[in-house]
């Protein structure tokens, strides 16, 4: 069960909230440095990333004694959408049919339209205040949104009502897949397709989706307004990795969060984590690419999970390739985040990363800016 203590609820709304979002984020304040590289790429909260030897997790079960730290994601049904559904839809269609867009931008407001009139899309929830630490929480405050914004938001493109003080950007949640097999730990990376615009053809560290709000949904736990980043973790897991379809609840005890990256060049923020493979779901990598391989994703490696290992996967995923290799940016940060939690420090991973030129010879751009 979700915690529900009051005492973590997020600070009440208000568009100066928003404000202060846009212009955080505007200022790229804090951007995550690897390797005295910009990653560009920052992580919330700030002070907690590169420092040792403590860095705290974020458990989003209460019953988790041994965790001080809980994750809420909480929905506030109340605050308004700046516009109604009738004007986004019709201020969309004339963005799908206007003969002076770029020809993308066309496209994507003409998919974006249809798949609201044909398919119902719900809306996932964009955040409306900088994720804070409350009382041994991290609260990420969010507000209903329409199908859509985001993915033109992170192409610059703003549905002219939208007040341009308001972030209509998605949270997503990002887990790394871990297990250990014959005393050494193991983690996933997957290359995704192209059909993925945003980083076309880049590899990735285990799955990654946004929180979707639909209570229909199976893959979503929304109690009192919270939704459960571990259900919909286990359900990109099984939408990407073709994993089992099971409860979120049995794997509390194996999934924890770091905290909340976010990609500046794309507007993408993503509360990212790691879920350690109980035993029993070790996955067998030859069968996740086979049949069920989704088709969002070109291919399944499996990496040990160690500095070493990992550097080189990063300069070299498919051998005898001679193409640059690319890589997700928010997944270089978790995978540092989760090597850290594997008990390597920090100096010994930059150490290690700098000694294959990771920063120099991987391509962590995105495909569209």
């Amino acid at each position: 069960m979700l915690p529900r203590r009051s005492s973590a609820r997020p600070v009440a709304y208000s568009l100066d909230a928003e404000r202060e979002v846009i212009s955080t984020l505007r200022a790229k304040v804090r951007t995550a440095s690897f390797l005295g590289t910009d990653t560009h790429c920052q992580f919330y909260p700030p002070e907690y990333w590169g420092q040792l030897p403590y860095r705290p997790t974020f458990n989003c079960d209460e019953d988790q004694a041994e965790h001080r730290h809980l994750v809420k994601t909480w929905v506030d049904r109340n605050i308004p959408l700046p516009l109604s559904q009738d004007l986004f839809l019709e201020q969309l269609k004339s963005l799908s049919e206007n003969p002076d867009n770029r020809s993308g931008i066309t496209e994507l407001a003409k998919n974006v339209y249809d798949d609201i009139i044909e398919h119902n899309m719900n809306g996932y929830p964009r955040y409306v205040g900088l994720p804070k630490v409350l009382d041994d929480h991290l609260v990420i405050p969010l507000a209903p949104s329409y199908y859509g914004i985001h993915q033109l938001a992170t192409r610059g493109i703003l549905v002219p009502s939208w007040p341009h003080d308001s972030v209509p950007y998605s949270l997503g949640v990002r887990v790394a897949v871990t297990y250990r097999r014959e005393g050494r730990w193991y983690t996933l990376f997957h290359q995704r397709s192209s059909d993925n615009g945003d980083y076309a053809l880049a590899w990735d560290i285990g799955a990654a989706g946004y929180l979707n709000p639909d209570e229909r949904s199976p893959n979503v736990s929304l109690t009192d307004g919270y939704l459960s980043p571990y259900a919909q973790a286990v359900h990109e897991c099984w939408e990407e990795l073709g994993f089992p379809r099971i409860g979120a609840a049995t794997n509390a005890e194996v999934m924890e969060f770091f905290g909340v990256t976010r990609d500046t060049r794309l507007g993408t923020t993503t509360l990212c984590g790691e879920w350690r493979m109980p035993e029993g779901l070790i996955p067998n990598v030859g069968e996740l690419n086979g049949e069920r391989l989704s088709r969002k994703v070109v291919r399944i490696r499996e990496c040990e999970l160690t500095p070493d290992a990992v550097a080189r996967f990063f300069v070299q995923p498919e051998p005898g390739s001679i193409s640059a290799p690319r890589v997700v940016a928010e997944a270089l940060l978790l995978t540092v985040l989760v090597l850290n939690s594997h008990s390597f420090n920090w100096s010994d991973i930059e150490a290690t990363f700098a000694a294959q030129k990771v920063m120099h010879v991987v391509d962590f751009r995105p495909s569209v800016t």
